[in-house]
């Protein structure tokens, strides 16, 4: 095997962590804005029966994500920032992201149109929809992350969902129907898959000879690359598409029950909350490098810091939770039109979503930094069942929209259930907890150290 060259030395590598906060931080927020253009766009133009169409659609889409993109490029990431072998690891990875992405869209294709057979046009939906996986998956993006490349990966992600927004923008006025939308999604992510391609190639340093790395592997060494990443890929994104149906399984299981408006009410409901949820992620997560350093110090001074962290991320998910309950019934009317008012009440009761998930995410990554993969796995997939059948007893007793609130009673249960793990594994302190142990000073100096 030839070593690849080398990758040539950009002034990135060299940033400090505050600028590739900023970087990453904007692009997301760019991108995050953009996507509630989107969701008031498709709002206006489909109304609640295409919205519901695009919902379930969506939700069986999600579900594959953890597969095809979240699981393997994490593993890709961390694979390239340690390796000498770059070239070697976007090969494989991004050949196992194309296997997945092709088997995840004839699966999900094959089971939309047996469980929609009475709806030629979910089944249609579907279909296209999965086919946007495999545009997803030829996306190097990732690759600029593990290269410390964060201006070019911010860049990309803007690009995208600016791209999706403008192309929905011009297009739907004149094809008002749902496929419409991943024909769009799948056209931007190609052209962003071409960018991030060319970008990569002024990154990488040309090798000396053909290297074993790039995508055109020989059967023994595809057959390799799946044994060695395959099973990961497998637990991460088990656990992935645990908090995915734990999330969206509500969609697809009220439409057993319910009218395509109210399904489609209940569905633009939930990607509202999803997109302001997206952004508080944003501001929480960047928290996690402070308490990867303090992990890094010893399991006291991690304590110390997860316990501050978690405090400060109640208070502020709880003030977001607030704000939507407040602002729900302007915002729906502004972004989704007067035919989504009844999904006021949803975006109301239903964004506490907001506080489970950045409380939960914290627990989830602290169990995780501890080793605690097969726990995090184990509860995921515990309440995601749960989720499941508590949704169907709901819907089948009181079929309206409002039914998928006892999905919150789950989840409220599950972030207690990780709280209780995280505080028996010993991963809190409490005698020396401090308030000011995340203060603003803190955060200051850690980002003019770096």
């Amino acid at each position: 095997m030839v070593r690849d060259e080398s990758v040539k030395a950009g002034a990135m590598n060299g940033r400090p962590i505050f600028f590739n906060l900023t970087a990453v931080g904007a692009a997301e927020v760019v991108s995050r804005a953009a996507q509630l253009f989107t969701v008031a766009l498709m709002s206006r133009h489909l109304g609640p029966v295409g919205m519901s169409v695009i919902g379930t659609a969506w939700a069986f889409y999600t579900m594959a994500l953890p597969f095809v993109q979240y699981s393997p490029e994490t593993m890709g990431i961390r694979e390239i920032a340690r390796s000498r072998w770059r070239l070697s690891v976007i090969g494989e990875i991004n050949l196992l992201k194309v296997a997945m992405a092709i088997g995840a869209a004839a699966l999900l294709s094959a089971l939309g149109a047996l469980l929609y057979r009475g709806q030629p046009g979910t089944a249609l939906q579907i279909a296209v929809q999965s086919s946007v996986l495999i545009g997803l998956s030829l996306s190097v993006a990732w690759v600029f992350r593990g290269l410390l490349h964060f201006e070019t990966h911010a860049g990309i992600r803007v690009f995208q969902a600016v791209a999706m927004a403008l192309g929905l923008y011009l297009i739907l006025p004149g094809l008002p129907y749902p496929w419409a939308v991943p024909v769009v999604e799948l056209g931007t992510f190609l052209g962003a898959a071409a960018i991030g391609w060319l970008l990569l190639r002024r990154s990488l340093a040309r090798p000396r000879r053909r290297s074993p790395g790039i995508p055109f592997l020989s059967f023994r060494r595809r057959r390799q690359a799946f044994r060695r990443h395959g099973s990961a890929v497998a637990t991460q994104g088990l656990t992935g598409l645990a908090a995915a149906v734990t999330l969206l399984v509500c969609i697809p299981e009220a439409g057993l029950f319910l009218a395509q408006e109210e399904v489609g009410n209940l569905a633009a409901a939930l990607r509202l909350i999803l997109a302001v949820n997206a952004i508080a992620l944003l501001v929480t997560q960047l928290f996690f490098p402070i308490l990867a350093r303090d992990a890094s110090h010893g399991p006291e001074a991690a304590r110390e810091m997860a316990a501050a962290l978690i405090f400060y991320i109640t208070l502020f998910t709880t003030a977001i939770f607030g704000m939507l309950a407040v602002l729900a019934r302007p915002l729906c009317a502004l972004l989704l039109g007067p035919e989504f008012i009844d999904a006021a009440v949803l975006v109301q009761w239903m964004g506490v979503l907001v506080v489970f998930s950045g409380v939960g995410g914290v627990y989830k990554f602290i169990l995780l930094a501890a080793n605690q993969e097969r726990l995090v796995l184990l509860l995921e997939g515990g309440a995601a069942a749960a989720v499941v059948v508590v949704n169907l007893v709901a819907f089948s007793i009181w079929p309206v929209p409002h039914a998928a609130m006892a999905m919150l009673i789950v989840m409220a249960l599950h972030v207690a259930a990780l709280a209780w793990f995280w505080h028996g594994k010993e991963l809190v302190g409490h005698g020396s907890f401090s308030l000011w142990r995340l203060g603003p000073s803190e955060i200051g100096n850690f980002l003019r150290a770096r």
